[in-house]
């Protein structure tokens, strides 16, 4: 019979320690609400303001550790502040909560903004082509 491997236990700490970590950022009741609420897409301070019952201070207060722990972004528009999660880990996470707490699975839609595409290189088929400028202003190739 063979004895099993023992796994690294720093490794395994680390990922511990980083999981906690991440999971804290959401541990606390008021940070949870305004997450699963962007679970529904990009949301004004405003909107969350009046949708959760928070009032601004506190509201300002957690979205800013919910933005220290990378877990939201924010953009500004005019005067309006809009924050979105920016942590697919944190959809993955809210959306398991949300089936074992609430029941169902939220749709997933317009959580998390789909990576944006990187342009295409162009491709060149020729030879660089350098231009001398002559004195006098002309230029020769």
């Amino acid at each position: 019979m063979r004895k099993p491997q023992k796994r690294d236990s720093t490794v395994t700490r680390e990922k511990a320690e980083a999981a906690s970590s991440f999971m804290k950022s959401l541990a606390n009741p008021n940070r949870l609400m305004i997450a699963c609420a962007l679970l529904d897409g990009e949301r004004s301070v405003g909107d969350l303001e009046t949708d959760l019952g928070l009032r601004q201070p506190s509201l300002s207060q957690q979205l800013a550790e919910l933005r220290e722990s990378g877990i939201v972004e924010a953009r500004r528009e005019a005067k309006q502040v809009f924050y979105r999660i920016s942590d697919q880990r944190a959809v993955a996470l809210l959306a398991t909560l949300h089936q074992i707490f609430c029941g169902e699975m939220p749709d997933l839609t317009s959580a998390v903004p789909a990576p944006q595409a990187t342009p295409a290189r162009r491709k060149f088929t020729e030879a660089a082509m350098f231009a001398r400028v002559e004195p006098g202003g002309r230029s020769a190739l």
